[in-house]
């Protein structure tokens, strides 16, 4: 219940919502070209994460492939 009274209080008392000068398309583009190199640098980071664990999977896979059976026969 407080936590409704606080988003409501908040919701009130804005006046009005503005967008960042990269969103609005501001002519400044210093922040424009390092938001989209942020993007960019944010973006290879999740590609490099997903190739980690991949290639951490086909790792073990392989290893688990090559690894002696026992038999108890």
């Amino acid at each position: 219940m407080r936590t409704l009274l606080a988003l409501t209080t908040f919701a009130a008392l804005q006046t009005r919502a503005t967008a960042c000068a990269v969103c609005m398309g501001s002519d400044d583009a210093t922040l424009r070209n390092a938001s989209n190199s942020t993007l960019w640098v944010l973006l290879a980071l999740v590609g490099f994460i997903f190739l980690a664990t991949a290639a951490t999977a086909i790792f073990l896979w392989r290893k688990a492939l090559a690894a002696p059976t026992t038999s108890n026969a």
